[in-house]
Formats: structure tokens, sequence, C-alpha cells
């Protein structure tokens, strides 16, 4: 059973998505952050499905475990891109746009292909076992971009501002 802690620390975490999105909109910086106001209303909407879904069948249903897993999914990929749209501040070169837009994809459907592989044939889940594989996979591939994307910032490269 999920503890009053994790339950607060849930709430917390929409409320703080929504909240960012609110002070975006506010300040009038959404043209400039949209791909990253996007995200955390789409994190918002899930955290508060979720919610829905945890209410409705509980924690240990099978059906909070799809849609927690699914949706974890669809972050992880979500996630992913927003950071490669990040390359494009970090990178503000023309010809880069390109090339982060093709490596990107490529990356994200390597990653797919590559968890799909590792996953052994004999299981009678395969679809879930990808989509969990996956996601972790691609939070991985998306915590090692945003290193190089800080590295990129640290050895001098512009950023636009």
């Amino acid at each position: 059973m999920i503890s009053s802690a994790d339950f607060a620390l849930w709430i917390y975490a929409t409320v703080l998505c929504i909240f960012t999105d609110f002070v975006i909109v506010v300040r009038g910086q959404f043209r400039r952050f949209s791909s990253q106001a996007m995200y955390f209303a789409i994190v918002g909407a899930v955290n508060l499905l979720r919610l829905h879904v945890f209410n409705s069948y509980g924690f240990t249903s099978p059906e909070y475990g799809y849609f927690y897993y699914s949706s974890d999914l669809v972050l992880s990929v979500l996630l992913y891109f927003v950071l490669a749209s990040l390359y494009r501040e970090v990178f503000p070169a023309k010809s880069a746009h390109l090339h982060v837009r093709i490596g990107s994809a490529l990356i994200a459907a390597g990653v797919g292909i590559f968890s799909f592989a590792i996953l052994p044939t004999a299981s009678s889940r395969l679809i879930s076992r990808w989509i969990f594989e996956y996601s972790q996979d691609l939070y991985f591939v998306s915590a090692v971009a945003a290193l190089l994307a800080l590295g990129g910032i640290a050895t001098g490269h512009s950023v636009r501002v």
C-alpha cells in the first residue's frame, strides 16, 4: 500500500507541474519554453489520471500497473524529445537543427530496438516487458543527453538567451 508520505509527494509533484506551467504562461514565456510547458502540462494531467485510476482500482490492481507503466513510457519519450529540443538552445547554428532532429529520432528508435532485442522471446508478456524496459533505457539515455548538453554549455558553446 502507498504511504501517506508517498501520496503527499505525488500530490506535491502534480501541483508543482501545474504551477510551473502557470508561471511560464503568466510571465509570457510560453513561446520560448513551449516544449517544456507542454511536457509539464502532460505530466500534471497524467498524474491526475494516475490518481483517478489509483482511486478506482487500487494500487495493486493490474489496471493501475498497466496504466502506470504505459504512461511512464509516454512521459519518458516526451522527456527525451524535450531534452533534444534543448539542444537547439545549446547549439544555435541552423545546420545543427536538422542533425539534432534526425539524430534524436534515430537514437530513440535504436533504444527501442535494443530494448526489444534484449528481452527473452519466450515471455508471455512481451509487450508489457518491452514497455518497462524501453522506458527505463530511454530515461538513462535522457540523463546522458542532459549531461552532454550541460557539458556543451560548460565548454563554452553559446546559448541563445
